[in-house]
């Protein structure tokens, strides 16, 4: 199954390169607290109960860092997590969570999804996922996370037949989120059968003579044309 940071490199560098680097990862730091606590707040999240952080802090159970950012400092930010997480959560338009913690592969799509609800009375299909960066991204990055949020959002249609009308990004660290309106005619699908089929809507060029990032070549490419 193709994933987003393959299909993205496909369409945005050069579809000779099977890359599969991450298009827009979260810092080590940042992926270590997604560890920790990004299970529990998605199981929080259609709980009204009021937990105290550093009763949750003592079950999670924070390693000694031998190198890096200290479990001080791990700590404090995971505490601030739950008080942002907490107060955002009292802003949120009453919904029915549908699932939590979505994973499939349909049409070649390998997608996920953190929280699937029904807003408006079952009217509108909000989508969220969670990231853990420290600070808010880029206007370029912004758009990077557009194009997964509707990979994803794409995967997540074909697979149940219901068409999101709201994709959320929320980040714990900052208690911030961010959405958009879902584009329904994106048709992901279509790029995912291609990169399976190995569609190649370019040929090599010379810059495949200095570029390292695949074993691709003209002669590469002339054989796999000609099978």
């Amino acid at each position: 199954m193709i994933k987003f940071d393959q299909a993205y490199w496909y369409t945005h560098a050069c579809p000779l390169r099977e890359l599969n680097i991450p298009v827009i990862p979260e810092t080590d730091g940042e992926s270590k607290i997604r560890g920790y606590i990004h299970t529990t707040l998605v199981n929080m999240f259609d709980s009204d109960i009021m937990y105290s952080p550093v009763k949750l802090i003592k079950k999670l159970n924070i390693s000694v860092e031998k190198r890096g950012i200290g479990i001080n400092v791990f700590t404090r930010r995971i505490q601030q997590i739950l008080v942002n997480y907490e107060i955002w959560k009292t802003k949120l338009v009453k919904a029915v969570t549908i699932d939590t913690d979505i994973k499939g592969n349909i049409h070649n799509i390998c997608f996920n999804v953190d929280i699937a609800r029904l807003k408006n009375n079952g009217t509108r299909l909000q989508l969220i996922w969670f990231r853990y960066d420290t600070v808010l991204p880029s206007l370029s990055e912004f758009a990077k996370l557009v194009e997964k949020a509707h990979w994803n959002a794409r995967g997540y249609e074909l697979s149940t037949g219901e068409c999101p009308m709201q994709l959320t990004y929320y980040f714990p660290m900052l208690g911030t989120d961010y959405s958009l309106l879902y584009n329904k005619e994106n048709h992901y699908e279509n790029i995912a059968t291609s990169i399976k089929n190995r569609v190649f809507y370019a040929k090599p060029s010379e810059v495949c003579t200095t570029c390292n990032m695949c074993p691709m070549s003209w002669v590469g490419y002339n054989s796999l044309e000609n099978k």
